[in-house]
Formats: C-alpha cells, structure tokens, sequence
C-alpha cells in the first residue's frame, strides 16, 4: 500500500495503491478496503463515512475465469448490456462505448435503473484480458452520483492491469 496524491476539484487528496500481483488502484486514503471477497468480489473500496444511509456507493471487481470461450470485445458489450437491463428494471443506458487505453480495450458502460425500491446509476468497466474478464463497477443511488461522480472516475480509471 502507498500514499500518493490524487487531484479532487482540482485539490490534492492523499490516496493509497492497492498493489495487487494481477492489477492495482488508487483510492482515497479516507475509502476503506474491503478484500473479504463479499458477494464475489475481489474487493470493494467505499467512502468511510458515518451515515444513516441505507446504501453507500462502492466500486468494485470481480474477476472471472473465460476457459477457453473467446469473445471480442464488441460480443461482450452486448452480453453486458442484456445482463444489465435484465437485471435492473426500467433500466437506461446513458454510454456504451469501447475503449482504448493502457494497452487494452474495454468497455466501459453507464445506465440507470431500480432495484429493491430505490434508483442507482451504474458505472461498468469490462475489462478482457487473455482468459479473464476483469469487471470494474460502481454502484451509486442516482440522488448521490454528482457527489461520487469525479472522485470515482479518478479510482476507476486508475484500475490497470499488469
């Protein structure tokens, strides 16, 4: 783990590197690391805030084993987005789009939608490599996205892959 800056509104916020073998993130020094592998993950990072709130945003990865299936980029899109829509309802998608960056594609999609009574946006980044499909995601209330919206940018896209 170490300390590195990271510009927030154009201020300089202390933030850490979780340098794991296959990949490494920087996030806020004020975000907590949770690696207990919850619901599938790899790990969730989240503000630490004391709140009553019933949800609080996280990003996090989940990485999964392709075996031998090998999918272009552009089917993955359109498996991500079926899966996405199917599992929010009256789901959005605000982008889809496949990127290039770091020296690899990916894609990268927002989309809106309900669950369990409240509304979320949702920040995707699908992520193949080799036989793996890394899966970056941010989940926000769509009433707390403007709040998260840069400083979870930042984290997300200080993801690589090594």
């Amino acid at each position: 783990m170490f300390l590195t800056p990271l510009l927030v509104f154009g201020q300089k916020v202390e933030s850490k590197k979780y340098d794991h073998p296959d990949y490494s993130i920087e996030y806020p020094e004020n975000w907590i690391l949770d690696e207990s592998g919850k619901e599938g993950t790899f790990f969730v990072v989240y503000p630490n805030i004391e709140t009553d709130k019933d949800f609080v945003e996280n990003i996090n990865l989940i990485k999964q084993n392709l075996g031998q299936n090998k999918l272009t980029i552009e089917q993955l899109k359109s498996i991500i987005e079926n899966q996405v829509s199917n599992m929010l309802d009256n789901s959005k998608i605000i982008l889809s789009e496949i990127i290039n960056d770091k020296g690899f594609s990916y894609h990268k999609l927002l989309v809106t939608g309900e669950t369990s009574g409240m509304n979320f946006i949702t920040r995707i980044h699908t992520i193949p490599v080799e036989n793996n499909l890394y899966t970056l995601t941010l989940v926000s209330k769509a009433e707390d996205y403007e709040n998260i919206k840069d400083i979870s940018n930042q984290i997300m896209n200080s993801f690589t892959i090594k």
